[in-house]
């Protein structure tokens, strides 16, 4: 990082200039080689290492920039990202800065509503050029001469995203076939449930019919026995009316 920096020279002919900004990363390194390559363009930067930090101090002031790591402690970048675009109104732009392949970052970028998404190692003038670019349209608003960035391979816009229909068609169609694998699976677990809720009701009466049973035994038992009594008197006065009439 150390040797980046001092090979960095300041943008000749910059028109943006003084950019309030903040710098999100729990790595000092990142916020040392961020800090000090804003600061050599002339901006101003405040750091933070989580999104608490981040949301006090937007409570505070108004900030044109705030460059957001992902990996941060407590809520995701992304999450913090989505929050602000949320619930600013004259939110900074947001720039993405990770260690991630922002390739497979595509759903997670976009559900963020971040501005723009550069990977971590990308060389200092890529992202210089990519933080012109996103206050350009400012810039011609003021009749100055934009920078129009190139785009670096570890860059990626929410523009760009947009615009790319053969992959907002896979977004459908990927949402599509969770929501179809959903709908099979809570099918499934329904049938499962009405199937045990059957089961359950066929066990209860089994054992209400089964008690009924046990209970009509019981009474039958004890009428046997009574009748058992009277057998077995019956049999003995027979009895002995038998020996008397022989004797």
């Amino acid at each position: 990082m150390a040797k980046d920096n001092k090979n960095h020279t300041q943008t000749e002919n910059n028109p943006i200039k003084n950019l309030k900004t903040i710098i999100c990363d729990d790595d000092n390194q990142i916020q040392e080689f961020l800090g000090n390559m804003l600061n050599e363009e002339g901006h101003t930067v405040d750091l933070a290492k989580d999104g608490e930090e981040v949301f006090k101090l937007l409570g505070k002031t108004k900030y044109d920039l705030l460059i957001l790591d992902v990996n941060i402690p407590k809520l995701n970048g992304y999450k913090v990202s989505e929050k602000i675009c949320k619930n600013i109104k004259n939110r900074p732009k947001i720039l993405i800065f990770t260690v991630r392949d922002i390739e497979s970052e595509k759903p997670q970028f976009i559900s963020s509503d971040a501005d723009a998404i550069l990977q971590k190692g990308t060389p200092i003038n890529d992202i210089l050029q990519v933080i012109h670019g996103l206050f350009a349209k400012r810039e011609n608003a003021s009749d100055k001469t934009p920078i129009a960035p190139s785009q670096p391979a570890s860059f990626l816009s929410a523009k760009d995203m947009e615009k790319d229909e053969n992959f907002n068609l896979q977004r459908s169609e990927d949402i599509q076939l969770c929501f179809d694998k959903i709908s099979k699976v809570e099918k499934l677990i329904t049938g499962k449930m009405k199937a045990h809720e059957e089961f359950i009701k066929y066990i209860l009466i089994e054992k209400q019919a089964t008690e009924k049973k046990f209970s009509e035994l019981k009474l039958f038992e004890i009428k046997l026995k009574k009748m058992e009594k009277w057998i077995y008197a019956i049999f003995i006065i027979s009895t002995l009316a038998i020996l008397k009439y022989f004797i």
